[in-house]
């Protein structure tokens, strides 16, 4: 075997290491959300199948409008139960699962760095939370700046969408800082960015599927670049 051909192999072993968490995760969303989604709209024809049933026996008794009325209370149920609840959660935990996902990488790429040129300073000795420590940590002690980063923008903005999820509840207004309020805010009024503000309970983040398969794809990408770039540079 080859210095390059072993090098390759522990190249490989650094990527499943680091990326072995956010594999799970990324499984567990591409079969998670269809799953509900298919299990709502089953749901959803159950009942009104239900109502059919239940009205084709009460014809005298019930108006067109008594069957609507009772049908739109449903769906209204259905939506609390569905849209406002079990998939605005599944996403939710999508978001703080990636995040997760990208911290771990990031702090084993940042460790495997450290041991590797026997640095005195290692990512937990820094300030901070553990996503910033790793920043600070790969610009001082590497010289990898990981915002010059192609999937820079996106990580910032899973960043940013975590938070508001995990210390507001998704509601802007309990958001403290201006910075990650305002481009929730950006992102919402992007076609396409898969972020939304709900106006039921105050102003609330809404995640789309749409946000979550790409945010989770740059994340991909994200420590894929990294796991290259500390293995060309410590391998």
């Amino acid at each position: 075997m080859t210095t390059n051909e072993e090098t390759q192999i522990e190249i490989d072993l650094l990527r499943y290491e680091a990326t072995s968490l956010l594999a799970a995760v990324r499984l567990y969303i591409t079969k998670g959300d269809p799953w509900l989604e298919t299990h709502a709209a089953e749901e959803l024809g159950r009942r009104r199948q239900d109502l059919i049933s239940w009205a084709s026996g009460r014809r005298k008794e019930l108006t067109q409008d008594d069957i609507l009325a009772e049908w739109d209370a449903i769906r209204q149920e259905h939506s609390g139960i569905f849209d406002q609840g079990i998939l605005r959660v599944s996403r939710y935990s999508a978001v703080i699962l990636l995040y997760t996902a990208l911290e771990h990488g990031l702090q084993i790429l940042s460790e495997f760095a450290r041991t590797s040129q026997n640095m005195p300073v290692s990512a937990h000795d820094l300030r901070g939370d553990p996503f910033e420590r790793c920043k600070v940590f790969f610009s001082k002690m590497c010289q990898i700046e990981l915002t010059t980063f192609p999937q820079w923008n996106a990580v910032s903005d899973l960043e940013k969408v975590r938070h508001a999820i995990v210390h507001a509840g998704g509601r802007l207004d309990y958001i403290s800082g201006a910075t990650i309020r305002n481009r929730i805010n950006q992102l919402a009024g992007q076609q396409g960015s898969g972020i939304h503000i709900g106006r039921s309970w105050g102003d609330v983040v809404e995640v789309d599927q749409s946000f979550i398969a790409s945010i989770s794809a740059a994340t991909e990408g994200f420590l894929e670049d990294l796991v290259n770039e500390v293995g060309r540079r410590y391998l």
